[in-house]
Parts: C-alpha cells; structure tokens; sequence
C-alpha cells in the first residue's frame, strides 16, 4: 500500500509523522506535481548551467520512471 505522510521536522532534525493518507486520487495528484517540479527545476537549472540541468533533467526521468511503476495511472493520465 501506498501512502502519504505529513511530516513535522523541529529545529533539532527530528522528524515526528504526524499524519497518513492513502487516498489514491491525492497519490495520483502528489506524483504527478513532485514529476513537474522536478521538471522545471531542470529547466531553470538549464539556464544557469546546462551540465546540472542535464542531471537534474535525468533525475526528473528517473523519478517519473519510478513513480510510474508505483502509481500506473500516472502514465494512462498523461496519455489522455
């Protein structure tokens, strides 16, 4: 099962889970913007430097890659 949490980190580092959600339409939503952040932090990386905007573009594949085979639906939205 996949699920989300909320997480509280205080000023010491320790992270406290305060909450879960399991909700598969909110997992499909969460995957697919944590997808297009990355996205567009490769393209602003691009314009800076294009060696770590390359990086961080194959690191926005790899993590659209990953979520798909945890969250199928997100490849059959984005072929709509």
């Amino acid at each position: 099962m996949l699920s989300l949490h909320i997480v509280y980190q205080n000023d010491a580092g320790k992270a406290i889970s305060a909450a879960r959600v399991s909700d598969r339409l909110l997992l499909i939503q969460v995957a697919k913007k944590a997808i297009k952040e990355a996205r567009n932090r490769a393209k602003s990386l691009m314009k800076v430097d294009s060696l770590i905007g390359e990086f961080q573009r194959d690191e926005a594949e790899r993590l659209e890659k990953f979520l798909i085979i945890l969250i199928p639906e997100i490849e059959q939205i984005e072929q709509l």
